[in-house]
């Protein structure tokens, strides 16, 4: 299962439809649970789930089974991967100068996440399927997502908070 998210603020992530759309359709073996908040436009395919917001229960439920996880780079959504113990989400941060969030946090966000080496940063989302496929190809269909010991994702977790607050 892929798992895709994009946040819940009020601003929807435009750029991103034209390639979940591509992907699903492209991977029609894999299931597809994805998290649109206000992001509309995506197509429900017999391979996808589409929810606008998914419970904390539900979120954690699917990151712990995702094989692929692609997110946008919001906060939560990156402390939430890193306290299930995904270091390996594709992220792709929302930008300010397409009217995608208030600021250019989340840009700042991946840049310090590529600084540790966590992740796969696409600023743009265009070559999205191209790494999924990559991906793909790589795992020959196995889970992705690298997990961390408990005491390792405790402390990253502790880093990503104080991070996050001092931007």
């Amino acid at each position: 299962m892929i798992l895709i998210t994009l946040g819940t603020v009020k601003y929807s992530f435009d750029r991103i439809v034209q390639e979940i759309n591509k992907l699903t359709e492209k991977f029609t073996k894999e299931d597809f649970i994805i998290q649109a908040g206000k992001t509309k436009g995506v197509i429900e395919r017999n391979n996808t789930i589409i929810k606008d917001y998914l419970s904390r229960k539900e979120i954690e439920k699917y990151y712990k089974e995702a094989r692929i996880v692609i997110s946008h780079a919001g906060e939560g959504s990156v402390l939430q991967a890193a306290v299930s113990g995904v270091v390996a989400p594709i992220l792709i941060p929302r930008d300010s100068r397409f009217g995608e969030h208030v600021d250019d946090q989340q840009l700042k966000i991946v840049g310090a996440l590529e600084m540790m080496g966590m992740g796969v940063v696409l600023r743009s989302p265009n070559k999205l399927s191209l790494v999924v496929k990559e991906f793909d190809q790589i795992s020959k269909g196995k889970s992705i997502v690298f997990k961390l010991s408990k005491k390792r994702r405790k402390m990253l977790v502790n880093n990503l908070r104080k991070y996050c607050k001092s931007i």
